[in-house]
Order: structure tokens, then C-alpha cells, then sequence
């Protein structure tokens, strides 16, 4: 009965979980019975390849107030999870080197430049201010939830006729564009937080499933020499 309503939800992320956490529940409570069985095995889904161009970037910047401006930055300029962007207070901020530190959701210890534009926000906070305060409450003028960030987003998006965007998509956009400029997983890695090489190919799994021809040449000629 519970594995055929799992296996009515909407999204194939949704079921994966779902089942995945049924199959660990069940081997908990009875190791040694075959109940794990009877889960139905459900592949794991394609990571979500939505990406947000620079144009709807800097609409979005263009349009939206200042602690939408900083929320904006630090999803997508330093490719940061909405929570943690939700979270981040001046006691995370050194302003003499202009980097962040903070804590991922993995718990890694991270250090991260900050862009211009994020100093500048920044900078409109009073250095008499809370520290422990998030930037974007400080600079909103009151609590804000980080739910309540992204809905904000989500009207944004909706005034400027951008659809089916979100914070994440930010993030993963910066990520693509690191790796189309370094080519190089492990500065992906960094940037994203992963303390896992295999989150970081599957985030971009949907980005690098081509081979150019040009590689498959390069790579036989340098098979023949290395035979010759």
C-alpha cells in the first residue's frame, strides 16, 4: 500500500527519495527480511538543466530592490544554496580582504571573493549594524524567511516574463560557466561546496554528455605515436 502511493508522486525526484528512504526504513526495522524487495527500484533522475542566461540576469538586477539584488548576487555570482544566501550576515564578511566565510550545508568551511557589486551592497549596511543580522534582512528593513526570498524571486521573474526559474538555477548557470572557462571539475567543486567529486559530475551531468569529433582525432593520433 505505501510503496503503490510513493509511487504516485509527481516528480521523478520525488519518487527517488521517497524510495530510497523506504528501502533504508525497512532494513532498519527488519535486517533480515526481504521486505526491501518489494520497494519498487527507481532510477535516479536527470538533474535539472535549467539555466538562466545574462540577459534575464541583469533584468532581474536591473528590476529588483536591493536585498533582492544581494539574494540575486549571491545565488549566482558566488553560486551559493538559497539557504545559505538567506544566511549570510556581516560576521561572515571581512571587508580588508573582501571574502566570505561560511559554513556549507556538507559542512565545509568555505572562503569566497566577493564581486564588486555584492561589496557595494554591503557597504550600504551601517558597520555599527548587527552582525549576526543577514545582509538581506538589513538591507529589506525587516525579518525575511528564505521561502519568502524565493517567492519574492519567483514574482520578479513573473514581472519580467521569465519562466520557470529559480534560485538553484543561478547557481548551477555560474557553475556551467566555470566549467566552460577552466574546464577543471575540481574548481567546480570548490565553488559549489561538494565535498564529493561525483555531485559535482552529476550536477553537471546534462552539460557533457557530447564528444567532439576533434577530440576522438586528437586522441587517436596521440595513440598512433605513442605505437609508433
Amino acid at each position: 500500500m505505501a510503496t503503490s502511493l510513493l509511487a504516485k508522486r509527481e516528480t521523478a525526484a520525488a519518487k527517488y527519495s521517497a524510495m530510497g528512504a523506504l528501502r533504508s526504513l525497512l532494513r532498519l526495522m527488519r535486517p533480515n527480511t526481504r521486505l526491501t524487495e518489494a520497494v519498487p527500484v527507481v532510477a535516479k533522475p536527470r538533474p535539472r538543466n535549467v539555466l538562466i542566461s545574462d540577459e534575464e540576469r541583469q533584468a532581474m538586477l536591473l528590476t529588483a530592490a536591493p536585498f533582492l539584488q544581494c539574494f540575486i548576487l549571491l545565488c549566482g555570482d558566488l553560486a551559493l544554496r538559497s539557504g545559505t544566501a538567506a544566511r549570510i550576515a556581516p560576521e561572515h564578511y571581512d571587508p580588508i580582504s573582501q571574502e566570505l566565510r561560511y559554513v556549507t550545508k556538507g559542512g565545509r568551511t568555505m572562503h569566497m571573493p566577493v564581486t564588486r557589486q555584492l561589496v557595494r551592497l554591503f557597504e550600504l549596511v551601517p558597520a555599527d549594524a548587527d552582525r549576526t543580522r543577514p545582509y538581506v534582512q538589513h538591507l529589506y528593513g525587516r525579518s525575511i524567511t528564505q521561502h519568502a526570498l524565493i517567492r519574492q524571486f519567483a514574482r520578479l521573474c513573473g514581472r519580467l516574463g521569465i519562466r520557470g526559474k529559480t534560485p538553484h538555477d543561478l547557481r548551477r548557470s555560474t557553475a556551467v560557466k566555470v566549467m566552460d572557462i577552466t574546464k577543471d571539475l575540481r574548481v567546480v567543486q570548490h565553488l559549489l561546496g561538494h565535498t564529493s567529486l561525483d555531485s559535482t559530475l552529476y550536477y553537471l551531468d546534462h552539460d557533457y554528455g557530447h564528444v567532439d569529433r576533434e577530440l576522438i582525432e586528437e586522441a587517436a593520433k596521440g595513440r598512433k605515436a605513442h605505437q609508433a
